[in-house]
């Protein structure tokens, strides 16, 4: 409201909800998807450990189990061997 655009729409007569869409909306955009992005970051995150540490739904394949799995088989000696031959 206290913005000089804001003013200046409430000056030119514009209803509520195009003060809302075209005036405030194209500001606030941009903040709103960097604040998705980073939701969505640690999300993936906390999923990620909590599969890892084996906190989870065996039967699903997310990131976290395949890296728990991978690092499993990284330091079992004996499947290098046979993976090797």
């Amino acid at each position: 409201r206290e913005r000089e655009f804001v003013k200046l729409a409430l000056i030119t007569t514009l209803r509520t909800y195009e003060i809302i869409f075209f005036e405030l909306m194209p500001n606030i955009l941009p903040y709103i998807i960097v604040s998705f992005s980073y939701a969505m970051m640690g999300a993936i995150m906390a999923e990620t450990g909590l599969r890892f540490l084996g906190l989870g739904p065996p039967d699903i394949p997310t990131l976290g189990y395949l890296i728990n799995v991978g690092l499993d088989e990284y330091f079992n000696p004996r499947l290098k061997k046979v993976t090797g031959m």
